[in-house]
């Protein structure tokens, strides 16, 4: 991720001749664990835009992975499965 970011602000820099900061101070990288972790970060993602107030279901906002037409990647491979819950 710090190449991703590093190499996006020097070319924003260098590009728009600013000397300012690109991204905002206390970004937090995050590994999915498991395929619990992994769902619900992808539903934290997809309810930004109605928790943000633009729309009031997450289907309704045009740039969201949970619009009409979106296909997401799998889940990814390898992750943890589900643990299911015993009584």
């Amino acid at each position: 991720m710090q190449f991703v970011k590093g190499g996006f602000s020097y070319r924003v820099k260098k590009e728009l001749g600013i000397d300012a900061e690109v991204w905002a101070r206390g970004y937090v990288d995050h590994r999915i664990r498991d395929q619990n972790d992994y769902e619900r970060h992808l539903s934290y993602v997809r309810n930004n835009p109605v928790k943000a107030g633009l729309v009031k279901l997450a289907e309704e906002y045009p740039y969201s992975s949970a619009h009409e037409g979106i296909e997401l990647d799998p889940c990814p491979p390898g992750l943890k499965p589900r643990m299911m819950k015993t009584a």
